[in-house]
Protein backbone atom coordinates (compact mmCIF):
# COMPACT_ATOMS: atom_id res chain seq x y z
CA UNK A 1 0.00 0.00 0.00
CA UNK A 2 2.73 2.61 0.72
CA UNK A 3 3.86 2.09 -2.83
CA UNK A 4 0.97 2.11 -4.51
CA UNK A 5 0.38 5.48 -2.28
CA UNK A 6 3.43 7.10 -3.88
CA UNK A 7 3.59 5.59 -7.54
CA UNK A 8 1.82 8.83 -8.97
CA UNK A 9 -0.85 6.78 -10.35
CA UNK A 10 -4.52 6.93 -8.35
CA UNK A 11 -5.46 3.14 -7.84
CA UNK A 12 -8.93 1.05 -6.57
CA UNK A 13 -8.88 -1.70 -4.57
CA UNK A 14 -11.20 -4.83 -5.70
CA UNK A 15 -11.96 -8.25 -5.00
CA UNK A 16 -11.11 -11.30 -7.83
CA UNK A 17 -14.59 -11.43 -7.69
CA UNK A 18 -15.37 -8.49 -9.12
CA UNK A 19 -13.55 -9.41 -12.07
CA UNK A 20 -16.72 -11.74 -13.15
CA UNK A 21 -19.09 -7.96 -13.10
CA UNK A 22 -20.23 -6.63 -16.30
CA UNK A 23 -19.12 -2.92 -15.29
CA UNK A 24 -16.12 -3.91 -14.53
CA UNK A 25 -13.49 -0.66 -15.64
CA UNK A 26 -11.42 -0.87 -18.24
CA UNK A 27 -7.65 -0.53 -16.23
CA UNK A 28 -4.50 -0.89 -18.06
CA UNK A 29 -2.17 -1.66 -14.67
CA UNK A 30 -3.49 -4.89 -12.39
CA UNK A 31 -1.80 -5.52 -9.35
CA UNK A 32 -2.10 -9.35 -8.12
CA UNK A 33 -0.17 -9.21 -4.65
CA UNK A 34 -0.80 -12.22 -3.38
CA UNK A 35 -2.85 -14.29 -5.68
CA UNK A 36 -1.47 -17.94 -4.14
CA UNK A 37 -4.81 -19.74 -5.63
CA UNK A 38 -4.92 -20.07 -9.37
CA UNK A 39 -6.69 -23.05 -11.34
CA UNK A 40 -7.62 -22.78 -14.98
CA UNK A 41 -11.00 -21.18 -14.20
CA UNK A 42 -9.50 -18.57 -12.73
CA UNK A 43 -6.36 -17.84 -15.12
CA UNK A 44 -9.81 -18.14 -18.28
CA UNK A 45 -11.31 -15.32 -16.04
CA UNK A 46 -7.55 -12.65 -15.68
CA UNK A 47 -7.18 -13.29 -19.63
CA UNK A 48 -10.69 -11.98 -20.47
CA UNK A 49 -10.19 -8.86 -18.24
CA UNK A 50 -7.14 -7.79 -16.74
CA UNK A 51 -4.70 -9.96 -19.28
CA UNK A 52 -5.72 -8.11 -22.82
CA UNK A 53 -5.53 -5.20 -24.93
CA UNK A 54 -1.90 -3.86 -24.39
CA UNK A 55 -2.38 -3.95 -20.05
CA UNK A 56 0.35 -5.01 -17.96
CA UNK A 57 -0.50 -7.19 -15.00
CA UNK A 58 1.77 -7.55 -12.07
CA UNK A 59 2.32 -10.48 -9.96
CA UNK A 60 3.51 -11.60 -6.27
CA UNK A 61 5.62 -14.52 -5.52
CA UNK A 62 3.24 -16.66 -4.51
CA UNK A 63 1.02 -16.54 -7.54
CA UNK A 64 -0.50 -19.97 -8.36
CA UNK A 65 1.55 -22.22 -5.54
CA UNK A 66 -1.47 -24.34 -5.40
CA UNK A 67 -4.52 -24.87 -7.64
CA UNK A 68 -6.74 -25.39 -3.94
CA UNK A 69 -5.65 -29.10 -3.83
CA UNK A 70 -2.44 -29.09 -3.75
CA UNK A 71 1.02 -27.11 -3.38
CA UNK A 72 2.99 -26.69 -7.12
CA UNK A 73 3.89 -24.46 -9.46
CA UNK A 74 1.84 -25.84 -12.28
CA UNK A 75 -0.57 -23.11 -12.48
CA UNK A 76 2.31 -20.09 -12.13
CA UNK A 77 4.12 -21.91 -15.14
CA UNK A 78 0.64 -21.94 -17.31
CA UNK A 79 -0.78 -18.32 -16.23
CA UNK A 80 2.88 -16.46 -16.79
CA UNK A 81 4.12 -18.73 -19.70
CA UNK A 82 7.50 -19.20 -17.84
CA UNK A 83 8.48 -22.36 -16.20
CA UNK A 84 8.50 -22.71 -12.37
CA UNK A 85 9.50 -24.82 -9.14
CA UNK A 86 8.82 -24.78 -5.99
CA UNK A 87 11.25 -24.94 -3.25
CA UNK A 88 9.51 -26.79 0.14
CA UNK A 89 11.57 -24.06 2.04
CA UNK A 90 10.90 -20.68 3.87
CA UNK A 91 13.09 -17.85 2.62
CA UNK A 92 14.02 -13.95 2.95
CA UNK A 93 13.08 -12.14 -0.60
CA UNK A 94 15.14 -9.38 -1.75
CA UNK A 95 15.23 -8.17 -5.44
CA UNK A 96 18.28 -6.22 -7.25
CA UNK A 97 17.28 -4.16 -9.92
CA UNK A 98 19.52 -5.76 -12.92
CA UNK A 99 18.78 -2.85 -16.27
CA UNK A 100 19.41 -5.08 -19.63
CA UNK A 101 17.52 -2.27 -21.70
CA UNK A 102 13.90 -2.94 -20.46
CA UNK A 103 11.79 0.00 -20.45
CA UNK A 104 11.06 -0.77 -16.94
CA UNK A 105 14.45 -1.16 -15.17
CA UNK A 106 15.84 1.64 -17.00
CA UNK A 107 13.69 3.84 -15.11
CA UNK A 108 15.09 2.70 -12.04
CA UNK A 109 17.85 4.04 -10.61
CA UNK A 110 21.46 2.03 -10.22
CA UNK A 111 21.79 -0.18 -6.85
CA UNK A 112 17.70 -0.33 -6.74
CA UNK A 113 16.96 -3.30 -4.39
CA UNK A 114 13.64 -3.92 -2.56
CA UNK A 115 11.85 -6.53 -0.31
CA UNK A 116 12.10 -6.92 3.35
CA UNK A 117 13.25 -9.33 6.43
CA UNK A 118 10.50 -11.44 6.69
CA UNK A 119 10.99 -15.52 6.07
CA UNK A 120 7.93 -17.55 4.61
CA UNK A 121 7.65 -20.27 2.33
CA UNK A 122 7.45 -22.36 0.55
CA UNK A 123 9.62 -19.99 -2.47
CA UNK A 124 8.31 -19.67 -5.58
CA UNK A 125 11.01 -19.52 -8.32
CA UNK A 126 11.44 -19.45 -12.53
CA UNK A 127 13.71 -22.38 -13.37
CA UNK A 128 16.90 -21.87 -14.28
CA UNK A 129 17.36 -19.79 -17.47
CA UNK A 130 14.08 -20.12 -17.65
CA UNK A 131 12.87 -16.49 -18.06
CA UNK A 132 15.66 -16.20 -21.12
CA UNK A 133 14.74 -19.24 -23.00
CA UNK A 134 10.88 -18.38 -22.65
CA UNK A 135 10.73 -15.29 -23.90
CA UNK A 136 10.94 -13.27 -20.52
CA UNK A 137 13.29 -10.56 -19.85
CA UNK A 138 15.14 -11.01 -16.53
CA UNK A 139 14.82 -7.28 -15.07
CA UNK A 140 16.32 -8.43 -11.66
CA UNK A 141 18.37 -11.08 -9.53
CA UNK A 142 16.36 -13.18 -6.46
CA UNK A 143 18.61 -12.52 -3.12
CA UNK A 144 16.97 -15.51 -1.28
CA UNK A 145 19.21 -18.36 -0.28
CA UNK A 146 22.27 -19.31 -0.92
CA UNK A 147 21.57 -22.00 -3.32
CA UNK A 148 18.41 -20.55 -5.04
CA UNK A 149 20.35 -18.62 -7.70
CA UNK A 150 17.62 -17.28 -9.75
CA UNK A 151 16.15 -14.42 -11.81
CA UNK A 152 13.51 -12.52 -8.90
CA UNK A 153 11.73 -10.09 -11.51
CA UNK A 154 11.16 -10.52 -15.01
CA UNK A 155 8.48 -9.05 -17.51
CA UNK A 156 7.18 -11.00 -20.68
CA UNK A 157 4.95 -9.75 -23.71
CA UNK A 158 2.34 -11.61 -24.84
CA UNK A 159 1.37 -10.93 -28.39
CA UNK A 160 2.02 -7.18 -29.26
CA UNK A 161 2.75 -7.23 -25.54
CA UNK A 162 2.24 -4.19 -23.55
CA UNK A 163 0.36 -0.88 -25.45
CA UNK A 164 4.02 0.69 -24.45
CA UNK A 165 6.47 -1.62 -25.60
CA UNK A 166 7.70 0.07 -28.63
CA UNK A 167 5.62 -2.15 -30.71
CA UNK A 168 3.20 -0.60 -33.32
CA UNK A 169 -0.32 -1.74 -33.90
CA UNK A 170 -3.59 -1.68 -32.00
CA UNK A 171 -3.55 -4.33 -29.20
CA UNK A 172 -6.07 -7.19 -28.68
CA UNK A 173 -7.37 -9.80 -26.53
CA UNK A 174 -4.37 -11.59 -26.81
CA UNK A 175 -1.90 -8.74 -26.81
CA UNK A 176 -0.40 -8.07 -23.08
CA UNK A 177 2.45 -8.15 -20.83
CA UNK A 178 3.16 -9.75 -17.18
CA UNK A 179 5.51 -8.82 -14.06
CA UNK A 180 6.63 -10.97 -11.53
CA UNK A 181 8.47 -10.68 -8.56
CA UNK A 182 9.87 -12.70 -6.13
CA UNK A 183 9.86 -10.17 -3.14
CA UNK A 184 7.56 -8.00 -1.66
CA UNK A 185 6.88 -4.89 -0.74
CA UNK A 186 6.93 -3.61 -4.25
CA UNK A 187 8.37 0.22 -4.57
CA UNK A 188 6.88 3.07 -6.13
CA UNK A 189 9.61 3.48 -8.60
CA UNK A 190 9.10 0.01 -9.70
CA UNK A 191 4.98 0.20 -9.54
CA UNK A 192 5.14 3.53 -11.88
CA UNK A 193 7.63 1.78 -14.41
CA UNK A 194 5.13 -0.87 -14.79
CA UNK A 195 2.01 1.77 -15.02
CA UNK A 196 3.96 3.65 -17.21
CA UNK A 197 4.48 0.32 -19.67
CA UNK A 198 1.01 -0.42 -19.64
CA UNK A 199 0.19 3.30 -20.61
CA UNK A 200 -1.33 4.24 -17.68
CA UNK A 201 -1.22 8.24 -17.11
CA UNK A 202 1.05 8.88 -14.68
CA UNK A 203 0.16 12.32 -12.81
CA UNK A 204 2.92 12.99 -10.32
CA UNK A 205 6.76 11.96 -11.00
CA UNK A 206 7.31 12.96 -7.20
CA UNK A 207 6.68 10.56 -5.07
CA UNK A 208 3.74 12.34 -3.93
CA UNK A 209 0.93 11.13 -2.90
CA UNK A 210 -2.34 11.90 -5.67
CA UNK A 211 -5.97 10.96 -5.39
CA UNK A 212 -7.79 11.44 -9.00
CA UNK A 213 -10.61 10.32 -11.33
CA UNK A 214 -12.36 12.52 -14.14
CA UNK A 215 -13.93 14.96 -11.78
CA UNK A 216 -11.40 15.54 -9.30
CA UNK A 217 -7.51 15.91 -8.75
CA UNK A 218 -5.97 16.05 -5.16
CA UNK A 219 -2.40 15.88 -4.02
CA UNK A 220 -0.53 15.79 -0.87
CA UNK A 221 3.52 16.27 -0.45
CA UNK A 222 5.63 17.08 2.62
CA UNK A 223 8.59 18.09 0.56
CA UNK A 224 8.63 21.65 -0.74
CA UNK A 225 9.54 22.75 -4.54
CA UNK A 226 7.76 23.28 -7.65
CA UNK A 227 5.35 19.86 -8.68
CA UNK A 228 3.01 19.15 -11.58
CA UNK A 229 0.51 17.06 -12.04
CA UNK A 230 0.13 15.77 -15.70
CA UNK A 231 -3.78 14.89 -16.61
CA UNK A 232 -4.98 12.20 -18.83
CA UNK A 233 -6.84 15.08 -21.14
CA UNK A 234 -7.16 18.77 -21.20
CA UNK A 235 -9.99 19.88 -18.35
CA UNK A 236 -11.28 23.22 -17.19
CA UNK A 237 -9.48 23.05 -13.80
CA UNK A 238 -10.55 24.90 -11.02
CA UNK A 239 -9.54 25.17 -6.56
CA UNK A 240 -11.61 23.13 -4.87
CA UNK A 241 -11.63 24.98 -1.98
CA UNK A 242 -11.50 28.65 -3.57
CA UNK A 243 -13.29 27.75 -6.95
CA UNK A 244 -11.01 30.15 -8.56
CA UNK A 245 -9.91 28.89 -12.23
CA UNK A 246 -6.10 27.12 -13.04
CA UNK A 247 -5.63 28.59 -16.64
CA UNK A 248 -7.08 30.49 -18.97
CA UNK A 249 -9.06 27.92 -20.70
CA UNK A 250 -8.23 23.83 -20.95
CA UNK A 251 -5.69 22.97 -19.66
CA UNK A 252 -3.39 18.98 -19.64
CA UNK A 253 -0.71 20.14 -16.36
CA UNK A 254 -1.27 21.89 -12.96
CA UNK A 255 2.12 23.62 -11.57
CA UNK A 256 2.23 24.62 -7.90
CA UNK A 257 4.46 25.14 -5.40
CA UNK A 258 4.65 23.06 -2.43
CA UNK A 259 5.27 24.33 1.73
CA UNK A 260 4.88 21.82 2.83
CA UNK A 261 2.67 19.91 4.61
CA UNK A 262 0.06 20.97 2.01
CA UNK A 263 -2.88 19.15 0.26
CA UNK A 264 -4.83 20.81 -3.12
CA UNK A 265 -7.78 19.68 -4.38
CA UNK A 266 -8.88 20.64 -7.70
CA UNK A 267 -12.18 19.97 -10.00
CA UNK A 268 -11.72 18.78 -13.04
CA UNK A 269 -14.43 19.72 -15.73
Amino acid sequence: VRGLAHCGVPYRILLLSDLEKENLAQYKTWLFPNLFRVDKSIIRLLRATAMRNGNVAVFGPATGITDGRHLGAEMASELLGIPFELHPRSTVRHVIVQDFGHAISRELPAGFVYGDSLPYGPTLTPVERGVERNGGIPLGHANLCWYINRTGLFAKDFGKGSARNGKAGVRGATDYSVVWSAAMPLPAELLRACARYAGSNIWCEEGDVVYASDSIACLHSVKAGKRTLHLPRPFKVKDAVTESPIGKNRIDEITITVKPPMTRIFTLE
